[in-house]
């Protein structure tokens, strides 16, 4: 009883005592996301946390920790670096990502024919190639003739749907 009496003016005086506000994430924060990317269908693409590139078997990483980026500094993606702002630590959301806020539409233009004697070695579809620009593309097609070259973002022309938790906020 008398360890409940001593106790009791320090919870009083823990009530008086202003926290102040709760901190928000805004343009200049550097933020730590915990990420999962999906597609529409639920089909994930990639994470932050190793238990959910598990359970989607995506291919493992040496290493998972949460996303560090500056907020407003064109770091990640429109849709994603739009959809923290606001947050609080600890909170968790999901945001869908247009394609226009992600990696835009698929240009059609980026969808090249280039001669089959251009391309050294055997050429499958799938295959990865660099262009001389420094550019990525994916072979979709392959002919006698030609080889037909994706150079869009592997993920122009999608919807994204991000499950997020915000871990931590830095401030200047």
């Amino acid at each position: 009883m008398n360890k409940f009496i001593l106790l009791l003016p320090f919870l009083l005086l823990l009530g008086c005592v202003s926290t102040g506000t709760v901190l928000t994430v805004k343009n200049n924060d550097t933020v730590l996301i915990d990420y999962t990317g999906s597609f529409q269908n639920g089909k994930v693409f990639d994470t932050s946390i190793k238990a959910d590139a598990e359970n989607a078997r995506l291919p493992l990483r040496q290493a998972y920790a949460p996303l560090e980026f500056i907020v407003g500094s064109g770091q990640v993606i429109k849709g994603f670096n739009d959809g923290v702002i606001g947050m609080k630590i600890g909170e968790e959301k999901t945001i869908t990502v247009p394609p226009a806020e992600g990696y835009g539409e698929k240009n059609p233009a980026l969808v090249q024919d280039i001669p089959r004697e251009n391309i050294n070695g055997n050429i499958t579809v799938g295959t990865m190639l660099s262009a001389s620009s420094g550019s990525t593309g994916r072979v979709i097609q392959v002919t006698n003739s030609t080889v037909k070259v994706d150079f869009n973002h592997e993920l122009a022309g999608k919807t994204l749907v991000f499950k997020i938790k915000l871990v931590d906020i830095t401030r200047d």
